[in-house]
């Protein structure tokens, strides 16, 4: 068995639930979409990456963001900081909900 395909053990997953504060029905709702397991595997990889975002339209932005302001996210969907971010970045990571697993 080579590393891509190596599990996730049963305490690893237990680390993972107590660290994300989730119940046991939390984690088996979590745990039914194999992709989140792929992507747990290989979280040590994701870390070398990020995700920048910029406005590119903000007609009727209540936040005020301005076209050319950048967010800028994680693999594991927290913002990082960059000077145009605000309070109001997570609203604009909706339409980027469908790169996380």
């Amino acid at each position: 068995m080579d590393a891509s395909e190596e599990r996730i053990t049963p305490a690893a997953w237990e680390s993972f639930r107590q660290a994300m504060g989730y119940s046991e029905e939390e984690l088996a709702v979590f745990r039914s979409n194999p992709r989140r397991e792929f992507v747990l595997q290989h979280a040590d990889r994701l870390d070398a990456w990020k995700i920048t975002a910029e406005v590119v339209a903000s007609h009727g932005c209540a936040a005020g963001h301005q076209v050319g302001d950048r967010f800028c996210f994680s693999p594991h969907g927290t913002t990082w900081p960059l000077k145009a971010q605000t309070a109001h970045a997570c609203r604009c990571s909706l339409p980027l909900r469908p790169l996380w697993p």
